[in-house]
């Protein structure tokens, strides 16, 4: 049974809940999320059909409860980083982000084509998953913001959009990464550190602020972001 940190396991129907998320999981890997139904993960769980359904109406909430929980990690993940530069203060954040969805690479692997599509409801950056961008561009901002050289508003949450776009594209580097222990991963992630700590001091320039407000404005609407 998968068990991410956050998951409440107080007493018999939460860990029935659990159970299903776990099963359901570890089917999406095996079977195929097309393919798998909310029948077969309730036989699998040990559960009726009728009692999966009063947990996870669908099985895309069995996705965005596996979304949420990650996310939830990441915010504890986040809250405990030092204080740094912003550059080394993202690397953190991004190692602790690696480090918490390795373990479900298959599950990432297995909801990859309905995450990439803009109809589905576990898009990524679809309607149902709002809440769960929401969150984690919320951690970005405090990874900006706890920054030693974190910069004023508005180039703060400007930058936190763009580094949670970021995040995003060196996920999906991730995810495609067949290298040796994710080194390639690594790599690039240590290659985009140097790239921050360098465009860090260039913010106080007209046309590198300006470029950076270009940049968020157009993230914000490709992720839906509120202005």
């Amino acid at each position: 049974m998968i068990v991410l940190p956050g998951a409440p396991l107080t007493n018999k129907g939460e860990l029935t809940r659990e159970r299903i998320l776990g099963v359901a999981l570890q089917l999406f890997n095996t079977t195929g999320y097309e393919s798998t139904t909310m029948r077969q993960i309730a036989a699998r769980a040990g559960a009726s059909p009728g009692l999966a359904y009063r947990y996870f109406g669908h099985k895309d909430e069995l996705v965005l409860e596996f979304y949420r929980r990650l996310a939830a990690a990441f915010e504890a993940e986040v809250a405990g980083i030092p204080t740094a530069s912003l550059a080394d203060r993202f690397e953190r954040a991004m190692q602790a982000k690696l480090e918490l969805v390795q373990a479900h690479r298959p599950v990432f692997a297995a909801v990859f084509g309905a995450a990439m599509n803009p109809d589905s409801n576990i898009a990524v950056l679809g309607d149902k998953t709002a809440d769960v961008r929401q969150r984690v561009r919320a951690a970005f901002v405090r990874v900006v913001t706890g920054a030693a050289d974190a910069p004023k508003e508005p180039q703060a949450g400007q930058m936190a959009t763009v580094l949670y776009g970021l995040h995003l594209g060196l996920l999906l580097f991730w995810l495609h990464d067949r290298s040796a222990e994710s080194r390639a991963t690594w790599e690039m992630l240590a290659l985009t550190r140097e790239l921050l700590a360098l465009v860090r001091p260039a913010l106080r320039l007209r046309p590198v602020a300006r470029s950076l407000a270009r940049l968020e404005e157009l993230s914000r609407l490709v992720m839906r972001f509120e202005a």
